[in-house]
């Protein structure tokens, strides 16, 4: 089916917080120059944002007028050298957005869940 009809605009400054419709993540209250789509999508009404990483990476997300898994694409695709040179290492990879900042996307060591590396993934650019 997909779109019947989509609106698309650069909110210039967000009135409340809103998820990231690519990574989930909260884009703040007051963020600046985000990105929304909204329209009625397979018989349903949509209001989505994305962060700007995600945005600058949007090719990546969409295949057609569908949306990939976010961490499918990480692993398989943007990140996929990266984590194959950290397994060669030894390592048994794991990532996830750091807990106390999550402009930052660690690499995990499984097995000792030392940080092994990290990724800058601004969710807002400033």
């Amino acid at each position: 089916m997909g779109w019947d009809f989509c609106n698309t605009k650069i909110v210039k400054k967000t009135k409340k917080d809103h998820h990231c419709e690519y990574c989930g993540r909260i884009i703040p209250k007051g963020s600046q120059n985000i990105f929304n789509w909204s329209g009625k999508f397979d018989g349903e009404l949509v209001n989505c944002y994305g962060c700007h990483w995600c945005m600058d990476n949007e090719d990546k997300f969409v295949d057609g007028e569908e949306i990939l898994d976010f961490w499918d694409c990480l692993y398989e695709d943007i990140f996929y050298d990266k984590i194959k040179e950290l397994r060669e290492s030894g390592n048994s990879i794991v990532i996830n957005f750091d807990s106390e900042d999550s402009d930052w996307l660690i690499f995990i060591d499984d097995d000792t869940g030392e940080i092994i590396h990290r990724e800058y993934m601004p969710i807002v650019n400033r």
